[in-house]
């Protein structure tokens, strides 16, 4: 059936509650709950429904940190402008005898990517690898006790992947998944990492520590590898999600806590830093450990290059 023009499809849809939208397409939910987004993979819970202060029903995708009203989740799942997210609404819900159709319409079943191979080729750590490392107080025994590796080769999906001759370049290997993580420090920010790592098998540092048989006093919830070698150098126990934005599955923080005596999150100091931090609390009454202001650097490694007195004063309070 045609489409009749005359129809206020934008009132008829104001006639519903954004409950009642986001039931539809969302299905059950609870306010302040975490969900997987629909519209993409999530290992990791990072969806949510929240008031706003105008009193509005919102979804908030953490990952992302896009925020969506109902109307705008139906055009984000279903790939569609605002007057056929509305048009889609009125005919789903029968509010008029219309049909829906659009040439971009698509399904709202959520897109699984396959894991990307990538092999490396390891060599031998060289002068500048391990001087690189002992910056942040990481020797030769720590890397390998942390399953990092020195590269030479790189391949993605079976096509070479170039590394300059002399470049910083490492993995971190994740042996029970076969997952990993390549670092190149010395590129651009936004191209320093590739990997095909997922926050359910590949919690850094998570199988080193093994909370489960160690039980430590003290863990902490920190933002990359490096911080993890660096604060175990100093007997500190930490664990790090694969992204700050990243929000753990709560199956992971319960059995965190059923091991752990206490846990801490220390971020890096800016916004994003301080709103994962924030969130970690929210969500699961977890401390945050803030650098304090005589730390000009954006994390603990960095500040530690510059002022190596300081940081240890700091990591026994800590400890």
């Amino acid at each position: 059936m045609k489409i009749t023009q005359n129809i206020n499809y934008k009132e008829l849809v104001e006639s519903l509650s954004d409950e009642e939208i986001f039931q539809r397409y969302f299905g059950d939910f609870k306010i302040g709950g975490l969900f997987h987004a629909p519209y993409r993979r999530d290992n990791n819970a990072s969806f949510s429904f929240y008031v706003s202060k105008s009193g509005r029903l919102k979804a908030k995708d953490f990952a992302s940190g896009d925020n969506f009203t109902a109307i705008e989740y139906v055009m984000k799942i279903y790939n569609l402008d605002f007057p056929d997210a509305v048009k889609k609404i009125v005919a789903d819900f029968n509010l008029e005898n219309v049909d829906f159709k659009s040439n971009i319409y698509r399904d709202n079943t959520p897109k699984v990517r396959k894991t990307k191979k990538i092999h490396f080729q390891p060599k031998k750590f060289t002068e500048k690898d391990l001087q690189y490392w002992q910056q942040y107080n990481v020797n030769y025994d720590l890397l390998k006790f942390g399953n990092v590796y020195s590269i030479s080769k790189l391949w993605i999906e079976k096509e070479p992947y170039l590394i300059k001759e002399d470049e910083l370049a490492f993995s971190y290997y994740f042996p029970k998944s076969n997952h990993t993580k390549i670092y190149l420090p010395e590129r651009p920010k936004g191209k320093r990492f590739i990997g095909n790592v997922n926050n359910d098998e590949d919690v850094q540092f998570h199988w080193q520590i093994n909370p489960k048989e160690t039980q430590p006093e003290l863990l902490i919830l920190t933002k990359s590898y490096k911080e993890c070698l660096f604060l175990y150098s100093y007997g500190i126990k930490a664990v790090a999600l694969n992204g700050e934005n990243h929000f753990p599955n709560k199956d992971y923080i319960r059995h965190l806590k059923k091991y752990c005596k206490v846990i801490k999150s220390m971020y890096d100091k800016d916004d994003a830093g301080n709103r994962g931090c924030s969130k970690l609390k929210e969500l699961y009454n977890i401390d945050c450990i803030t650098l304090p202001e005589e730390c000009k650097q954006k994390d603990i490694t960095d500040w530690y290059v510059h002022d190596k007195k300081q940081v240890e004063q700091f990591l026994k309070t800590i400890i």
